[in-house]
């Protein structure tokens, strides 16, 4: 259904549908949010949920019109196809100025998981409401990168691979290789199986692969995606923040590779100051 080469296009689509009961925008807007990990209604309790599905049950669910930043809504949108309407469902809320980007140079060194964690740069997920959100924050001591969470299976790996291939054959009047940007980063991120591991520990991807299963894919990936301005924006972000802080980059990264070490040091020596003290109290009562 959503592979590029099998589109139908949107004009006969949509007579089609005029003879089904099924609101297109809607079933797209459904099966994109297969992209994002279900937390909310893990926080919400049980009776909120049964509640708010009482008080919607037999309504028919409509798609609200949301306003893209340059005024376009969802029900406004005509897309060439329906691989064009799931992109732009995931896309609409971006704001101008992310969409805006102007990138420099693209001559600038990756950096894996580990070795974000390693110079101190923690990995966070996104709160945006669209796929493909990604910046770095520079807190007072540490850095924090922040990506759209992403769920991977078997369909949304397909989803993601045609919105991609979407993008390459598409001439766009800005930088509209936002899916493809964001998915060069979270390749950018593996490069190793611990990599994937401190992806899925942050939040930051929820996957039915195996880790090496998840490696593969986006490795593999990643050598045939067009590099957006997003893309080399964040890498200048990264490479700013090492430029701008390389004490501070100094010493977390020889906590972070010494921690162990330096954690038996400590516990060793509180044992040593334990013993010390217990004789010098038995020292000090044996004078009575």
């Amino acid at each position: 259904m959503m592979l590029l080469e099998n589109q139908i296009p949107w004009l006969v689509l949509d007579a089609l549908t005029e003879f089904l009961p099924l609101d297109v925008r809607q079933f797209v807007a459904d099966i994109g949010a297969k992209f994002f990990p279900k937390d909310d209604r893990e926080k919400v309790p049980g009776w909120i949920v049964r509640f708010q599905m009482f008080l919607t049950k037999g309504r028919r669910r409509r798609v609200p019109a949301k306003t893209e930043s340059r005024g376009q809504s969802t029900i406004s949108y005509r897309p060439a196809h329906l691989l064009g309407l799931l992109r732009f469902s995931q896309i609409q809320s971006m704001q101008g100025n992310e969409r805006a980007y102007q990138a420099g140079s693209s001559s600038l060194l990756s950096s894996s998981a580990v070795e974000l964690a390693q110079i101190g740069v923690k990995l966070s997920t996104s709160t945006a409401t669209w796929l493909g959100d990604m910046s770095l924050g520079k807190k007072l001591v540490l850095g924090e990168l922040l990506l759209s969470p992403l769920f991977l299976n078997d369909v949304t790996a397909c989803w993601l691979v045609n919105m991609a291939a979407l993008e390459a054959r598409t001439t766009w009047d800005s930088d509209g290789f936002v899916v493809s940007s964001y998915l060069s980063v979270v390749a950018m991120l593996m490069d190793r199986k611990e990599d994937v591991h401190e992806l899925r520990s942050k939040g930051v991807l929820r996957s039915l692969f195996s880790n090496t299963q998840t490696l593969a894919f986006f490795k593999g990936l990643g050598q045939h995606l067009r590099l957006g301005g997003r893309y080399v924006v964040v890498l200048e972000q990264i490479e700013s923040y090492k430029r701008n802080r390389p004490v501070r980059i100094a010493i977390h990264r020889f906590l972070y590779k010494n921690y162990k070490i330096i954690a038996a040091v400590l516990f060793t020596a509180g044992v040593i100051i334990g013993i010390f003290k217990a004789l010098l109290a038995l020292k000090t009562g044996s004078h009575f």
